[in-house]
């Protein structure tokens, strides 16, 4: 009896034991399910801040060097356009026209129009163009001929009777002659035989970064109508943070551009 029951006992052990050996291997995935509270060690946030810092350096750099390669092709391609341009008009129009440099970072082109016949106090005169298209108030007129720095003036335009002498004549008898008034643009500014004109477009400027370099301002680069210019000229733009980068357009006297630019 005694050995029977200790049978029944080291079986029911041997029970145990085994389901014991079968249910074992799954307290690991138990395990595995429960979360981890396991974090970063020092090393590892130093790492990836390192990485987030190259990161940011990178991306910087490389946005500077987009925006100062747009800034500088902006500046070419539009400064060189429109030298192209007013060679061109000067060409189809059959009128001088002049690429005029206002200052360190603004130019215009400018297309003239007639020379000044009179000249008063207070406006002058032609009386030989018809100005009938431009006659308003606040028009900007240049005299391409100016000997000092102001360049521009802003007239009210209108026709008005003008007596003119002729020379030709034995009796020095003036006779009425409809011409337009430039008021507001006297002996100060225009001298007789002064060549005037008017801006082909908006007056244009260098991006942000950018400027003539120049003698003296205004500088002038005159076409004519058979596409040569007046005088051979160069004309520098250099970029403030770096003056090796220059835009460089050489004009010479047959009216040929040449660009001898040095990019970033």
């Amino acid at each position: 009896m005694h050995t029977r029951m200790s049978s029944v006992k080291w079986e029911t052990n041997n029970g145990h034991r085994a389901a014991e050996r079968a249910v074992a291997p799954a307290a690991p995935q138990a395990a595995a399910c429960r979360p981890s509270r396991a974090g970063f060690t020092l090393m590892e946030l130093l790492v990836v801040i390192t990485i987030m810092g190259l990161i940011a350096t990178i991306a910087v750099s490389s946005y500077f060097g987009i925006t100062r390669a747009a800034a500088y092709s902006a500046a070419h391609d539009n400064l060189y356009n429109t030298l192209i341009l007013t060679k061109q008009r000067a060409v189809i129009d059959g009128k001088v026209t002049s690429l005029v440099i206002l200052s360190p970072d603004e130019y215009v082109a400018v297309r003239a129009v007639g020379r000044i016949s009179h000249v008063e106090t207070d406006n002058s005169s032609d009386a030989y163009a018809d100005l009938s298209g431009a006659v308003a108030a606040g028009v900007e007129v240049y005299n391409l001929d100016a000997t000092s720095a102001t360049i521009s003036q802003t007239v009210t335009i209108s026709a008005w009777t003008l007596d003119i002498s002729d020379p030709f004549n034995s009796a020095p008898t003036p006779y009425p002659a409809t011409a337009y008034k430039f008021a507001g643009a006297g002996s100060s500014f225009f001298t007789v035989g002064d060549r005037y004109g008017f801006a082909l477009h908006s007056k244009q400027s260098l991006p942000r970064g950018y400027a003539f370099e120049a003698p003296a301002f205004p500088q002038e680069v005159r076409f004519n109508p058979d596409g040569s210019c007046a005088q051979a000229d160069v004309i520098v733009v250099k970029e403030t943070i770096r003056p090796s980068n220059t835009i460089t357009f050489t004009i010479a006297g047959s009216g040929t551009v040449t660009d001898t630019s040095t990019a970033p």
